[in-house]
């Protein structure tokens, strides 16, 4: 958890994944809610990877339970899913989920219910998301492709959610 809102940007490419960066592949446990598995558009297996999921972007934020910013930010990720999911072009092609970093399910529940998270969030109790792709700092949000690659990313507090979402639908337009 940072103490301060710190743009992502190079000085700190060792704590996350830098823009234009691809993200290492890792699985995940595939939610046992159907809702949950519609909305990522997942067959009925075990596991996934993001690759994946049936988007053209992907809306990934990392935090942990445990994380003061993170709490703090929930809201604002929330407005953000509400806004994308009540626009029809930016709903076709963006999800979004969460990972928390360290946390367990249990954690990740309680973390859901505490702050009326609707997208889907998952556990990294195993440390496999850490550990393949170095993220340790949270919160983390990043934007990426079909396969992987970083488009967009910030490390911090969102301060501004409508603007965030200015910068994500640019992205989205351009690509």
């Amino acid at each position: 958890c940072l103490l301060m809102s710190i743009p992502f940007g190079a000085t700190h490419a060792a704590k996350g994944v830098p823009v234009g960066n691809t993200i290492p592949a890792f699985e995940l446990k595939t939610p046992e809610s159907p809702k949950q598995r519609q909305y990522l558009g997942l067959k009925d297996s075990e596991t996934f990877t993001l690759s994946q999921i049936s988007s053209k972007f992907l809306l990934v934020e990392f935090y942990s339970i445990y994380c003061r910013i993170c709490q703090r930010q929930a809201p604002t990720v929330n407005k953000i899913y509400k806004f994308i999911q009540d626009d029809e072009t930016m709903r076709k092609d963006i999800k979004i989920l969460g990972i928390g970093i360290n946390n367990n399910q249990k954690e990740v529940e309680t973390y859901r219910k505490t702050y009326g998270v609707e997208f889907p969030l998952f556990s990294d109790s195993d440390k496999e998301v850490t550990e393949k792709t170095g993220i340790k700092n949270t919160p983390l949000i990043v934007l990426i492709d079909k396969n992987g690659k970083v488009l967009w990313s910030h490390l911090g507090l969102v301060k501004d959610a409508d603007n965030f979402l200015r910068e994500i639908r640019n992205i989205q337009k351009n690509h």
